[in-house]
C-alpha cells in the first residue's frame, strides 16, 4: 500500500536537495583552489632550484674546493655532510684527506648553506688544530682551507712530491687497498702543489698525474699479482684487488689440500707430542723436569747476597776430613802399642791426610764434584786444606800473641807500681829550685 506525501514534505525534500548540490558546488571550488595554491608553491620551488644552479654554475673553478655534482645536495642534510668530514687535529690524519672530506661535504649541500657548514666544520678541528681558529671568522669554505693550509699543508713542490713516487712499493702483508690508498694519497699532493703554485689544475697535467700514478703502482704492487695494464689507474687498481682476492682463494684451497693429505699417523703422533705435559718429580709443577728445577739448581747466597760456592766447598771438604779423622782415631786407638808406634811413625812432619783403603770407583759425587782427591794435605789446627800445620798462618799469628803477653807486655796488673809497657805516659819533668839558706841570705 502507497504512502501518500503531503505538500508541506514534499517542499523540504526538494529544499534539502537543493541544497546538497550547492555544497558540492563549493566543494570542488574550494579543491580547485588548493591545486592552484599547490602549482603555484611547485613553480616557486623550481624557480629557487634553477636560481641555485645558476650561483652554483656562476662560482669560480678556482676556489680551492672541488664542485660535485650540481644538484646532488638536495638529496642531503647538513648532519649528513657533516659526516663527510673527518677530525683533525694536526696530526692524527695527512691534511689532503681533511680537504677532500671538506670537498665531499661542500658538495652534499646548497649554495646557501654552506657558512653554516663552515661554522658546523669548525667543531671538527681538535687539539692545536682547533686552537689556531679561535677568533677566527670565515665567509666560505675557501677561506678556511687555506688557512689551514698555511699551518697544516704540504710546502713541497710539484717536483719533490712526484719524485716520491719512485719510492713506493707495497709493504710485506699489506692489501692492495691499502698500497693503492697510498699512491692515491700522494697523486692528491701533487694536486695540491699545483694549484698552490699555478692557481689552476688543466685537464692535461690531471691525465699526466694519473698516469704516473699508474706506472709507480704497476712498479711497486707484488710480483704474483699479474695484470693488465691498460686503462687508468681506477681500472688497474681494480682488477690487481681482483686477482689478490683469486690469490688468497686458491692459497687457501692449496692449505687444506696439503691438510687433507697429511698421513692420519703423523697428524695423530703430533697431537699426542702436543698433548704430553711435563712435569717435575721434585717441586710436581708442571712445564720442566727435575734435572732442570731452580728449586734444586739454584746457587746458595749468603747474608750479604753474593754466592756462596766456594764456602759451601771448603765446608764440605772439612766435614768430610773430620769424618775421616775420626774413623782414623778409632783404628789407632784399637791397634796394639807396636802397630800404633809404627804407624805413628809413618806419618812423618809434614802431617799428610792417610791413605784410606777407599772403593775408588764408589765416591761420593760431592767429593769428586769439588775437586779433591785423597791425599789433600788438611792443616791440623785450623782444620783447613791447602798447608800443613807448620804452614798455618793462624798457629803463627796465636803463637806470636801468646808469646807477647807472656813476655810482659801485654796489659796486665802492675807490680809495685810499675806502668805496663803499652801504656802511654806522660814524660815528667825536673823542678828546680834555690836552697832555703841561699833564699834567707
Amino acid at each position: 500500500m502507497a504512502v501518500q506525501r503531503s505538500p508541506v514534505q514534499a517542499n523540504l525534500g526538494a529544499s534539502t536537495s537543493a541544497n546538497e548540490g550547492n555544497e558540492r558546488e563549493g566543494t570542488s571550488e574550494i579543491d580547485e583552489l588548493r591545486a592552484v595554491i599547490r602549482q603555484q608553491n611547485n613553480a616557486i620551488q623550481r624557480l629557487q632550484q634553477i636560481e641555485s644552479l645558476q650561483t652554483a654554475s656562476e662560482r669560480s673553478p678556482q676556489s680551492g674546493i672541488t664542485e660535485g655534482i650540481l644538484g646532488n645536495y638536495f638529496r642531503f642534510s647538513l648532519k649528513d655532510a657533516l659526516e663527510a668530514v673527518p677530525s683533525f687535529d694536526g696530526e692524527n690524519i695527512s691534511f689532503v684527506y681533511f680537504v677532500g672530506g671538506c670537498e665531499e661535504a661542500l658538495s652534499m649541500v646548497a649554495p646557501s648553506q654552506e657558512i653554516n657548514l663552515v661554522r658546523a666544520v669548525r667543531n671538527k678541528l681538535k687539539g692545536d688544530a682547533h686552537r689556531s681558529i679561535l677568533g677566527k671568522a670565515f665567509n666560505n669554505m675557501r677561506e678556511f682551507v687555506e688557512f689551514l693550509r698555511t699551518k697544516y699543508g704540504p710546502r713541497e713542490s710539484v717536483y719533490e712530491a712526484q719524485g716520491r713516487l719512485a719510492y713506493l712499493c707495497q709493504k710485506k702483508d699489506e692489501k692492495v687497498v691499502a698500497y693503492a690508498n697510498r699512491v692515491r694519497e700522494l697523486g692528491k699532493r701533487i694536486l695540491d702543489a699545483q694549484k698552490r703554485e699555478t692557481g689552476e689544475i688543466s685537464e692535461e697535467f690531471k691525465k699526466s698525474v694519473d698516469e704516473h700514478l699508474k706506472t709507480s703502482f704497476l712498479r711497486g704492487i707484488n710480483k704474483e699479482i699479474i695484470i693488465n695494464k691498460e686503462g687508468s689507474f681506477d681500472l688497474v687498481e681494480g682488477r690487481a684487488i681482483e686477482t689478490e682476492k683469486e690469490l688468497e682463494t686458491s692459497n687457501m684451497i692449496r692449505r687444506l689440500v696439503l691438510a687433507e693429505n697429511t698421513p692420519m699417523e703423523k697428524k695423530a703422533s703430533a697431537r699426542r707430542v702436543e698433548a704430553e705435559v711435563v712435569s717435575c718429580q721434585y717441586c710436581q709443577k708442571k712445564g720442566h723436569t727435575a734435572d732442570k728445577c731452580w728449586q734444586i739448581n739454584r746457587p746458595q747466597v749468603n747474608r750479604n747476597g753474593n754466592r756462596n760456592m766456594l764456602n759451601t766447598q771448603r765446608d764440605n771438604v772439612t766435614n768430610q776430613s773430620n769424618n775421616n779423622f775420626r774413623r782414623e782415631r778409632t783404628t789407632f786407638m784399637n791397634q796394639n802399642p807396636i802397630n800404633r808406634q809404627q804407624n805413628f811413625n809413618t806419618r812423618g812432619n809434614n802431617f799428610l791426610r792417610p791413605n784410606f783403603n777407599r772403593n775408588l770407583n764408589n765416591t761420593n759425587q760431592n767429593y769428586n764434584h769439588n775437586g779433591f782427591n785423597q791425599n789433600t794435605i788438611i792443616c791440623m789446627y785450623c782444620k783447613k786444606p791447602g798447608h800443613i800445620l807448620k804452614e798455618c798462618r793462624k798457629r803463627i799469628y796465636d803463637n806470636s800473641q801468646q808469646n807477647f803477653q807472656n813476655q810482659g807486655n801485654g796489659q796486665i796488673p802492675a807490680k809495685n807500681g810499675a806502668t805496663p809497657g803499652n801504656i802511654k805516659t806522660r814524660p815528667t819533668r825536673m823542678i828546680t829550685g834555690e836552697p832555703e839558706s841561699q833564699s834567707e841570705q
